[in-house]
């Protein structure tokens, strides 16, 4: 599935989940009917820029986006509001406007963390990444893509796959081999299930690519043998063309040119075997030419470069052609054919004046200087070489103003991080703030709502208390009014039994039996009287009772109320101690916000001022510089002459500054060949100083005393260097390698102040050992320099140096390479042809190196005889 398929599909999913919890709200009655048709509003604006994201109306998105932003802050939608974020990023990234782009992903971001989604995050933390790779932001980009590849995710998913890549192209990109290698080779290991997928493919291809930038030959053909079978298992015939041109091309690197025109020969009939463009078919017979040239077949590689030039002019790609008709100059040039070097190489001037090229321009006026030189035009050779040296100084201005721009599109990036995430930081102690505002004001509502119970159970215990004792005197009431009743109709029933009794004595006392009956009927209501009396009596404590246990079960009842509300206010105290510590640390730690915001903003202001201020010296100071360069580049001496004198060679020149201290020179009079290599005190600036000194001094020598040897020149130069740095404070001078070769007699001088001569013969290393004067102040300034005089024959090889390469630092522990290593890798690269050995050499010092900065100057010439 693509990359921008899952985008889509994420933010589906996303918008989905939050219109599924607005809706949610809405139906729950806990979201207005205006939010929630914000909201639809909002997502119907997102839905629009998506889509005039994909017709790329950037401007059109970029403005719906904006809306869609404008509501979801105002609603304080999370979810929509880190989706907006995201769009207006890619918007931006899209128009080249990569620090608006970064500010909206931090912000995404910063929604996503404070959200702790990590689904969230690593998918925004690679937007991020992929924003600053664009931008060449790579070691910021690594940050960002360390934390999309989460520890959590399947290792084997496509997304996972494609974040390790990116961190391997990060590695890569910042010259990182070993973590690139070990990236790529883990994606490598995690398709192994997988052996058709496509990012398997690209991991090998940049396998084979780091390989072969570190000389890593046999790796990198390993890897692109891989890549070869699976283009063959897909029948992918431009794959298995370009791949196989790929292999011959490290095979030549590595020396073996049998086996790289083998393999150009077979990229050569896939080609014809498939629809492959013609770029490839010119690459791959240019290569398969330079292999032939190599292997001294010069006839099949003028017939291999006259077909690529053809299909070349065929296409109207001038560059191409031009840069063709140059290779073929020189190849005529070394095979001394002067006639056809010259026509070749004018072509080449006249074509790549069409073309526009000037990288391949200044290389044709270089080639033609070259052939003019050797046909004994000197005036002319001097022209166009000065017009090399002009394009050649434009070239490496222009590529390090570029790098100038680079270089402050980098720190503009990081000054936008860091100004987004400041404004983050401001965000998030407002936030704090509105939440201590909130929590004071919750605080203030708990407290009058305590306040509001406590009045209310008052006035509701008052009430319960007042209504028991109502009831309870209107049930006394009661009950004496019925015993008042009672006693009003005993004594109504006594009068009347008294009455009847009277008036049956007066009517019939003889009625014995009645009295009797009468007597024994009053007792009994006697007895009655008294049982209801005792009733009565039991009624009423019974009575006085129950109100005594209503009055202790309601005073239970109410204490129980109170203690419950004691402990209710307690826990309501403990709230507010709570909160009002979290007020203080809040308050706390919005003034140390304060303080680091202020503080980060005044060194902002100091620090682009600076750098203003820097910038504008540095350019000056670089300028000058870059001028002092070109005429120093006019003293040193040309590179041809080795090429005339020697079988083959090498210069290794690695200026630690602009300008160097470190030097060569050479030249033929009387019959000899004259070379030395030498330090000056100090690098850059000052070292180019004693450097051109030193040159001219030995130009005068020698122009004195034509047959001088090799120790009284030294003894010379350095009276001469002495005398006119009489007056310096310091103790300046250099150190220097001389050889004077006598190809007539196979005899070399050597003489040597401070730096020893290399020699291998039959691949055992041997030492001119140098003395320890230098060519300056010394106390031993008579003593004269040892003369080494000795034999040489066909295929020995003459190592001059100076220091720079084995004091330069580096490896795990950080210390010097030294001569000893220094020796063992001339050794080691001894059956090398010299260019190649020169690529190795550099290779490995910047593996050693690594990240550390270059500490001097380096030089090293290789001559083969």
């Amino acid at each position: 599935m693509s990359t921008k398929r899952l985008t889509k599909l994420w933010r589906m999913a996303l918008r989905l989940s939050a219109l599924t919890i607005l809706l949610t709200l809405f139906v729950k009655n806990t979201y207005s009917q205006n939010n929630y048709k914000d909201s639809i509003t909002c997502v119907k604006f997102l839905n629009r820029s998506d889509s005039l994201m994909s017709i790329e109306q950037l401007s059109n998105a970029i403005e719906s986006a904006t809306q869609a932003f404008n509501i979801a802050s105002q609603n304080n939608y999370s979810t929509l509001l880190l989706e907006s974020n995201l769009i207006l990023g890619d918007a931006y990234s899209h128009q080249k406007k990569t620090e608006k782009g970064l500010r909206h992903y931090l912000s995404a971001l910063s929604i996503a963390e404070k959200g702790k989604n990590e689904m969230q995050i690593v998918y925004v933390s690679k937007k991020i990444g992929d924003a600053l790779f664009s931008a060449q932001a790579f070691e910021k980009a690594l940050d960002y893509y360390k934390i999309a590849y989460h520890p959590n995710s399947n290792r084997s998913s496509d997304e996972s796959l494609i974040t390790l890549e990116d961190i391997g192209l990060c590695y890569y990109n910042t010259q990182k081999n070993s973590e690139a290698i070990s990236a790529f080779d883990s994606i490598v290991i995690l398709t192994e299930s997988k052996p058709t997928s496509t990012i398997r493919k690209r991991a090998l291809f940049n396998l084979s690519e780091i390989h072969r930038g570190i000389g890593n030959w046999d790796e990198a053909i390993r890897n692109c043998k891989k890549l070869y079978d699976w283009f063959k298992g897909e029948n992918d015939l431009y794959g298995m063309a370009l791949t196989m041109n790929n292999i011959g091309f490290n095979q030549i690197s590595k020396g073996d040119y049998n086996s790289s025109i083998d393999a150009f020969k077979l990229a050569l009939i896939l080609s014809d075997q498939s629809n492959v463009s013609d770029e490839l078919t010119i690459g791959i017979l240019t290569n398969l030419g330079i292999s032939y040239q190599n292997s001294s077949q010069i006839v099949k590689a003028r017939e291999s470069i006259s077909k690529a030039i053809a299909m070349a002019n065929d296409r109207k790609d001038w560059c191409k052609k031009a840069s063709l008709q140059n290779l073929m100059a020189l190849i005529n040039y070394n095979d001394d054919d002067l006639y056809n070097a010259h026509e070749f190489s004018r072509s080449s001037i006249e074509t790549g004046h069409e073309s526009d090229c000037k990288e391949v321009l200044q290389e044709c006026y270089k080639t033609y200087s070259i052939i003019l030189r050797d046909g004994n035009d000197y005036i002319n050779a001097l022209s166009y070489y000065e017009k090399h040296l002009k394009i050649r100084d434009s070239i490496l201005f222009e590529k390090r103003m570029n790098e100038q721009n680079l270089s402050n599109r980098l720190a503009m990036l990081k000054e936008t991080e860091s100004k987004q995430q400041l404004f983050i930081a401001d965000q998030q102690m407002k936030d704090l703030q509105v939440k201590q505002l909130k929590l004071e004001t919750e605080k203030k509502e708990q407290q009058i709502s305590l306040l509001k119970k406590e009045k209310e159970l008052e006035q509701s215990e008052k009430n319960r208390l007042y209504q028991s004792l109502e009831l309870s005197k209107r049930e006394n009431e009661a009950a004496l009014q019925k015993s008042t009743i009672r006693d009003l109709e005993q004594k109504n029933a006594i009068k009347e039994l008294e009455i009847k009794q009277k008036e049956a004595l007066e009517k019939d006392r003889q009625k014995e039996i009645a009295l009797l009956q009468s007597e024994k009927e009053r007792q009994q209501l006697e007895i009655d009287k008294q049982a209801e009396a005792r009733k009565r009596v039991t009624w009423m404590l019974v009575l006085s009772g129950l109100i005594i246990v209503l009055v202790a079960i309601s005073f239970i009842v109410t204490k129980k109320k109170n203690y419950q509300l004691a402990e209710q206010k307690q826990v309501i105290q403990d709230k507010n101690l709570y909160l009002e510590q979290a007020n203080q640390e809040i308050l706390e730690k919005n003034a140390i916000l304060s303080e680091q915001s202020e503080e980060i903003r005044a060194q902002n202001e100091e620090i682009i001022t600076q750098k203003e201020l820097i910038e504008k010296k540095n350019i000056d100071i670089t300028d000058s510089i870059l001028y002092a360069r070109v005429i120093q580049s006019a003293i040193l001496s040309e590179e041809e002459l080795l090429k005339s004198n020697f079988s083959d060679h090498f210069i290794l020149y690695r200026p630690k500054d602009i300008v160097s201290g470190d030097f060569w020179w050479f030249e033929n009079m009387a019959g000899r060949f004259i070379i030395a290599v030498a330090d000056c005190t100090g690098h850059g600036v000052p070292g180019a100083l004693l450097s051109m000194l030193g040159a001219a001094y030995l130009h005068e020598i020698l122009n004195v005393n034509p047959n001088i040897t090799a120790n009284e020149l030294l003894f010379e130069l350095r009276k001469m260097f002495v005398d006119s740095l009489r007056t310096s404070p310091t103790r300046d001078g250099m150190d220097i390698s001389l050889c004077i070769f006598d190809f007539a007699k196979s005899e070399v001088e050597i003489a040597a102040a401070n730096n020893s001569v290399y020699i291998i013969r039959n691949d055992e290393l041997s030492i001119v050992k140098a003395d320890k004067m230098p060519i300056g102040n010394h106390p031993l300034m008579n003593k004269p320099y040892t003369s080494n005089r000795f034999n040489f024959n066909k295929g020995e090889k003459f190592y001059l140096f100076t220091d720079g390469y084995a004091d330069q630092f580096g490896g795990t522990d950080g210390k010097k390479l030294k001569m000893s290593n220094f020796r063992e890798l001339l050794i080691k690269s001894n059956s090398m042809e010299m260019q190649l050995q020169r690529d190795w050499l550099d290779n490995e010092l910047d593996s050693w190196k690594k990240h550390r900065e270059q500490v001097d100057d380096i030089l090293v010439i290789g001559l083969t005889i």
